[in-house]
C-alpha cells in the first residue's frame, strides 16, 4: 500500500525558513504562536505557488477520485487512519521530516515533529520524504528501523500510484492561509 501524505507547509518554503526556528507547534494555541511570532517581527506565511502546483499535480496525476482522502488540523493525526493489518510505504511532502528533532521535543510525547517515529514501525516499508533545499535535514536517522530516502526533486514519473491520501494544513507553521491553500490544491475542477 502506498500513502501519500501532504503537509501544506512543504509550499511556504523559502519564507518558512526565516520563521520556522520559532514555531512551537501545537502545544501552544494558534493565537499565542501568531503572537510569537509579530513579536519577534517575522515575516507572515507567505505560499509558494510554484510549490502548490507540484503537490496538484501530484495529486491529479497519482490520485483517482476513488481514493480514500483524510483531513486533519494537524500531521500526528495520520496516525489514525495508517492501516494495522497490511504494509505501507509513505511518501510526505513535508518542509520538516516529523521523525524526531531533538531539542524541540521528546520522542515520549506525540506530537507533529515526532508522529514518524510513533508509527508501527514493522508494518513500514519505506519512508520516502519530499523536503525543500531549506528544510532542516534528519539528524539521528537510528531512531527508526525502517529505510528512509530524502528527494529534493520531484519526478512524477517515478511516483506510484496512491491507495490513500492524509492531507494536513498545519496552521501553525501556515498561519490563516494553509487551510485556504489545501482546498486549493484539492479541487478538481
Amino acid at each position: 500500500m502506498n500513502i501519500l501524505s501532504i503537509d501544506i507547509d512543504y509550499a511556504y518554503s523559502p519564507t518558512i525558513s526565516s520563521y520556522d526556528d520559532y514555531v512551537v507547534g501545537s502545544k501552544i494555541s494558534l493565537e499565542e504562536q501568531e503572537k510569537l511570532i509579530k513579536q519577534k517581527g517575522l515575516p507572515s506565511p507567505k505560499v509558494n505557488n510554484s510549490k502548490l502546483e507540484i503537490l496538484r499535480e501530484v495529486l491529479d496525476k497519482k490520485t483517482g477520485p476513488k481514493v480514500p482522502l483524510n483531513i486533519s488540523s494537524h500531521h500526528h493525526s495520520i496516525l489514525h487512519f495508517l492501516p494495522t493489518d497490511t504494509s505501507f510505504s509513505i511518501y510526505n511532502f513535508d518542509h520538516h521530516h516529523d521523525i524526531y528533532y531533538p531539542g524541540w521535543h521528546s520522542l515520549e510525547e506525540l506530537d507533529e515533529g515526532n508522529w514518524v517515529f510513533h508509527t508501527e514501525h514493522e508494518l513500514i516499508d519505506k519512508y520516502v520524504w519530499f523536503c525543500n533545499e531549506d528544510s532542516e535535514q534528519i539528524e539521528d536517522i537510528s531512531v527508526v528501523s525502517f529505510p528512509v530516502e530524502i528527494v529534493t526533486e520531484v519526478v512524477l514519473p517515478s511516483l506510484p500510484n496512491f491507495d490513500m491520501v492524509f492531507c494536513c494544513y498545519s496552521p501553525h507553521w501556515t498561519g490563516d492561509s494553509g487551510r485556504k491553500n489545501l482546498v486549493k490544491i484539492l479541487r478538481r475542477d
